[in-house]
This record gives C-alpha cells, structure tokens and sequence, in this order.
C-alpha cells in the first residue's frame, strides 16, 4: 500500500507538472505570438503601401454614342448623383460667346438634358462639388469676373466673390477641401493656391513658384499636380506655354516644381487612374494635339499610351471608376463630341 501511494503521488505530481508546462507554454507562446503578430501587423499598417493594380500600358479610346446639344470649349464639369454636371463654357464661332448653360449628361451614351442655368455666364471657370450644391469659381465673361455662384437643380446664384477677379483656372478637391489653382485677373498672375470649405469664405493655401493659367492639374494623395500651362506677360496675360510640373502638397502648404515635361504644353486634360497621372491633348507649339500619355510627376517623363480621335483641347475632364471623360473642347473649333478613355 505505501509503495502503492508512492507510485500515485509520483503520477500525480508528474501529470500535474506536465498540464502546468502545457498550460503555461499555451499562454506564454499565445502571448509572444500575439504580441509579435500585434506588432508585425502593426508595422505592416504604418509602412506598407496600399495593395492597388498596376497602372495601364495602354488606354481603349473612344467617342460616346450621342453628342452634347451643341458645341462647347472651356466648360466646367463634375460629377453629381452618377451624371456629369458641365456647367458654362463658350458658345459659337471662335472667339466665342459665354453662356450660362447647364447640361446633364449621361456618362454611359453621352446623352445630354439642358437644367436650370446658371446665374452669371462663364468660361474658363472652375467647378467642385461642395455641400449639396456646385460651386463654380470666376471665369471669364465680357471680362474675368471674380463671381462664386452656387448651382442647384433649381439654377445658380451668386453667393460670394473670390479675392480678385480670376479666369483660366482649374479647382479639385482633396479630402473635402476645395482648392483654386493658377489663372490670372486679367492683367497679372494669380499664383496663390486658394482653399475654401464654403465657397464663401478663402484662405491661401499655397503659391506656385510658377504662376501659371490653362494648366492641367491631377491629384495623387495629398498632392496636387500642376502640369504645363501658359505663363502670364503683358497686358493680354498671353506669355509662353510652360514645362514645368509642380506640385502642391496639401498637407503642408508646400508647392514645388518637381520636374519638367520633355516640351511646354498648355489647355491639356489630366487625370489619373489606377493611381498613375494621364495628360490628353492640349497645346504645344499653337498646335492641338491628340496624344495621350502617362506623366512620371518625379521625372517629367511622357509615355505614350494612346491617341485620340481628333486632336482636342480646352476639354472639361472627369472621371469614374475606370474611365476618364473628354467633353468638349476645341480642335481648334469647337466640339460637341464626348471621349471616353477607358484602363485597359
């Protein structure tokens, strides 16, 4: 009996130590594996890029079925409620008359439904979705105007004035804040970056260190790219197309040019998709062209990745999902024709 009781507390204490080295071998690996993988994942969170697809080689190009009611050029567009909204922009034979005209198109044939217009005519504005409403910023009409007007179904309404008159400019918003870039007053440049939440009320976010009006502009991130456009000299504000691309980082208040274009290019489309920045058309030379290619921001370098059915400037741009829009624009007259160019 006593070596009986010997065997059994021997078994006894063997299966316990067993259980405890078990048990507490579950828990301190758990603990290390959870505190390694809280770690790694966390490292992972803060230093990798996001997963995206890689940028096309190439571009399918094509125009939509219907074209827009008449020709237009140096129009405004965004994208509301799964329509594009192009507001403004020149009517007629070259120099053109502006309009007040709203137009809502259908992104998937092109066809298009005149709206209440705006208030004030316009060209050469720009145009962001802010609230519930657009707000279209300056332009020019007999002369550039400094008129912020608020569109709604209903029509358009003047509802602030920027700091100064201004025209030949382009707007984009980036995490909800509405930023004015280049342009000129009509005698002189305006390389101030504006931001405003409102439409009424602006502050100066930023000075491009070449100020330019036409540019293309593209956002990646926070970045905002500034691509060619046309310096402004003399009275007319009619200087030379430009090379540079610039960048203005919104989240510091930085703006840079970071690289130059292979040749000055003016009246250009830009856009990006799949993360890479696309350039469509545009002047060079006093010549429309029809290339397309996508822009290394870092290097200024262009690669070709399509071409577009008519040579094409002066364009408004949007873009959804997978495909950027082209409506509008001149060749050098004026087009009523949409093109689509869509990631292959």
């Amino acid at each position: 009996m006593l070596l009986l009781r010997t065997v059994l507390v021997v078994v006894a204490i063997v299966v316990i130590a067993v259980v405890a080295t078990q048990g507490g071998g579950s828990r301190g690996k758990g603990s290390v594996a959870g505190s390694g993988t809280t770690r790694t994942t966390a490292q992972a969170a803060t230093t990798a890029a996001p997963t995206t697809a890689a940028p096309p080689a190439t571009l399918v190009v094509a125009h939509l079925p219907a074209t827009l009611p008449q020709a237009v050029s140096r129009a405004s567009v965004v994208l509301q409620a799964g329509h594009f909204v192009l507001l403004g922009g020149l009517h007629g034979a070259s120099p053109g008359t502006s309009t007040t005209q709203v137009l809502i198109v259908d992104p998937a044939t092109g066809a298009a439904q005149v709206a209440a217009p705006l208030a004030v005519a316009t060209h050469d504005a720009a145009a962001v979705p802010l609230g519930s409403g657009v707000v279209v910023l300056g332009g020019g009409e007999a002369s550039t105007i400094a008129s912020v007007q608020r569109w709604t179904a209903t029509g358009g309404r003047v509802v602030s004035h920027l700091p100064q008159a201004r025209s030949d400019i382009a707007a984009t918003v980036v995490d909800g804040h509405a930023y004015v870039i280049g342009g000129f007053d009509g005698s002189k440049p305006t390389p101030d970056v504006l931001e405003t939440d409102d439409g009424v009320t602006f502050h100066v976010a930023a000075t491009l260190p070449v100020a330019v009006r036409y540019p293309a502009v593209a956002v990646v991130g926070t970045t905002i790219y500034v691509i060619g456009g046309q310096s402004v000299a003399g009275a007319t504000g009619n200087g030379a197309p430009v090379a540079d691309v610039q960048a203005v980082e919104v989240s510091n208040g930085s703006a840079t040019v970071v690289s130059q274009l292979p040749g000055a290019v003016t009246e250009a489309a830009a856009f990006v998709l799949r993360g890479a920045v696309f350039v469509a058309g545009g002047v060079r030379g006093g010549i429309v062209q029809r290339g397309v290619f996508r822009l290394d921001p870092a290097s200024g370098a262009l690669t070709p990745v399509a071409s577009l059915p008519e040579p094409r400037a002066d364009a408004a741009v949007a873009s959804v999902g997978g495909t950027a829009y082209l409506i509008g624009g001149e060749s050098p007259s004026r087009l009523s024709s949409i093109v689509t160019l869509q990631a292959g």
